[in-house]
Parts: structure tokens; C-alpha cells; sequence
């Protein structure tokens, strides 16, 4: 328990006329002060119980460990991150390989209804029409092959025709 105030006044000897009255201070000491004590003296409790002394340089090797297995612990980290994010990938390319199948699936039946495949699914082979070029008509025509494939030339020529023709 802390001692009572004194006054300057309450002792014979000193006669000061000191408006404050003198304190007198408790000395602490710190926490980490007093477990080192209790340590050294046996008195150990609480969390203390688990902690030695030790020196800068065990200090500094017990840093360096602790250092070490965070790093793994990241390593281990990113590399199962590494890994989620491949298996998502595999997943989702593998859902879409199936819906790619599924829709190929309904391409094939849509064609196998309109005749172009066989019920097996296979191909049909697509005769291709082709038009006829030949005029088999009774009548001879007026104009040459030649004649026809060039349109622009008979129209020059009818204008040339009428321009020195001139009916009038």
C-alpha cells in the first residue's frame, strides 16, 4: 500500500513552504521484467513456462526457421492455387467439348430428317445438277454461239447500223 502524503510542514526539521505536497512514487517495474525474475528464480507461470532464454544468435536461427516454414507454407499455397485453377480449366473444357458433341449430335439428326445423311449417320453422296447448255429447239437460231456470248458488240453494231440509216 503507498504511504500517505507528507506535508513540509508535518516534519520539525523542515520548515519549507512549498504549496505542493511531496509524492512519493511507487517504483514498477515491467511485465517482462518481473517474468525474467520469476524465470530465473523457479517461479515460473502462465505462458513463461514455455519460453527459454536464449541468445541473439539463437534468436536469430530460431527467426530464420520460422522464415523457412512460411515460405514453404506459400509455396504450398500458390501451388494448390495452381492446381484449382487447372482443374477448373479442365472441367470447364471438358463441359464444353460435351456440349459441342451435344450440339453435333442435333446437327446430325437435323440432317439425317432432311435426307442429306443416311439413318447410320453417314453422308449422303450430292449429285450436283447440272443445266443443260445445248438448245435442242427445231428452229435454227439466227445468231452464232459467238454471236450470242457477245451482246455488247451487236447492240454497237444495231447503232452504228441506225446512225447511218436514218430514215427521215
Amino acid at each position: 500500500m503507498p504511504e500517505p502524503l507528507h506535508h513540509s510542514l508535518d516534519h520539525d526539521t523542515n520548515f519549507s513552504l512549498s504549496p505542493k505536497p511531496q509524492i512519493i512514487k511507487e517504483k514498477r517495474v515491467s511485465a517482462t521484467c518481473t517474468a525474467v525474475e520469476d524465470k530465473e528464480a523457479g517461479k515460473c507461470h502462465g505462458i513463461m513456462r514455455y519460453i527459454e532464454n536464449c541468445t541473439k544468435e539463437e534468436l536469430h536461427d530460431q527467426l530464420k526457421k520460422v522464415e523457412e516454414k512460411l515460405n514453404e507454407g506459400w509455396k504450398a499455397a500458390e501451388e494448390y492455387g495452381e492446381m484449382t485453377d487447372l482443374c477448373r480449366r479442365m472441367e470447364k473444357h471438358e463441359k464444353d467439348r460435351l456440349q459441342q458433341e451435344k450440339h453435333h449430335q442435333k446437327q446430325h439428326e437435323v440432317e439425317i430428317s432432311a435426307g442429306l445423311r443416311t439413318p447410320g449417320g453417314s453422308k449422303c453422296s450430292q449429285k450436283r445438277i447440272m443445266m443443260s447448255l445445248r438448245d435442242d429447239s427445231p428452229k435454227r437460231p439466227k445468231h452464232s454461239l459467238t454471236e450470242l456470248s457477245r451482246p455488247n458488240r451487236a447492240e454497237k453494231e444495231l447503232i452504228r447500223h441506225k446512225k447511218t440509216h436514218q430514215s427521215g
